[in-house]
């Protein structure tokens, strides 16, 4: 079970965000599936809203690649250790892009339930991201 739990996980960070398929969401999360990120506005989205902000950052930044450095499993959770680098190449909430490329680190802890991802919980440092990129913070009832 535990490599099929990291087999998903593996697709949310390959073909969701580093290839942009957002549809492979539906197949892979389940329907009151929740994402905490402190790179979201308020913190959080459900299946849908991700599913939203996917293309938003792949507009503004059509370089982002995740890439997986570590991964463990252990029953109903897998713990994936990921760095990310991005370029600021398109508008970004309103702001002509930088051109500014940036890096990070961060962990994401995913929760699972018969298969499908249920929670994923992020933590990165993502005001620093943004600071090195010159891009705008997250505002409250913004979508992404």
């Amino acid at each position: 079970m535990s490599e099929q739990n990291k087999a998903v996980v593996r697709r949310w960070l390959e073909e969701a965000f580093n290839q942009g398929k957002v549809q492979v969401l539906d197949e892979i999360c389940a329907d009151d599936y929740v994402e905490y990120d402190p790179a979201y506005p308020g913190g959080q989205l459900r299946r849908d809203g991700v599913k939203q902000a996917i293309p938003i950052y792949r507009s503004a930044f059509p370089d982002i690649r995740f890439v997986i450095e570590d991964m463990i499993a252990e029953g109903d959770k897998v713990a994936v250790y990921w760095t990310m680098t991005a370029t600021n190449l398109g508008a970004f909430r309103g702001v002509p892009p930088t051109g500014k490329r940036a890096e990070a680190e961060g962990m994401t802890l995913v929760r699972l339930r018969n298969g499908k991802s249920i929670e994923a919980r992020s933590c990165w440092d993502a005001t620093g991201l943004r600071q090195r990129m010159g891009t705008p913070p997250a505002e409250a009832g913004e979508r992404a």
